[in-house]
């Protein structure tokens, strides 16, 4: 999860309202892995694009699963710390498919991770599944551009 502290507030929120704060610096609370994620929204002929920081696989699930029509996923990132891609630092690599299944005790839901280097990995999501019947399913796939 990815916490702020108001010392690092760069701006206050506008004279509208607008609930929208911006922040110099946010933190992680656990050294575990995170999405960075590229969207390209379509809005009057206009593409704009947007970089979001997705604390889990479980988030990004229901993310992913909320995008409108005119909203497209440009690129998908996981960005994992040295314990998990043994090395010494953090590394953002390109998923190319993102899978997720019920896991073997069914108190959560198992995600697999296949990046363009060839890694794989799974990580667990401890989210609640919704009372309609589970089904194992691809929630992120990078199909080339021909």
């Amino acid at each position: 999860m990815f916490f702020t502290q108001s010392a690092a507030e760069r701006f206050p929120p506008g004279p509208t309202g607008e609930p929208i704060q911006y922040w110099g610096v946010v933190e992680r609370d656990l050294e575990t892995p995170w999405f960075h994620l590229y969207l390209e929204v379509q809005e009057d002929g206009l593409a704009f694009g947007h970089t979001l920081l997705v604390a889990d696989a479980a988030q990004l699930d229901l993310l992913l699963g909320q995008l409108a029509g005119d909203c497209s996923v440009r690129s998908l990132m996981l960005v994992t710390p040295p314990s998990m891609n043994r090395s010494q630092h953090w590394r953002m690599e390109r998923v190319v498919r993102l899978h997720v299944s019920l896991n073997e005790s069914s108190t959560g839901n198992l995600f697999c991770i296949d990046l363009d280097c060839g890694k794989r990995y799974t990580v667990r999501g401890l989210y609640l599944l919704q009372e309609k019947p589970f089904q194992s399913r691809c929630i992120y796939e990078d199909i080339p551009a021909t």
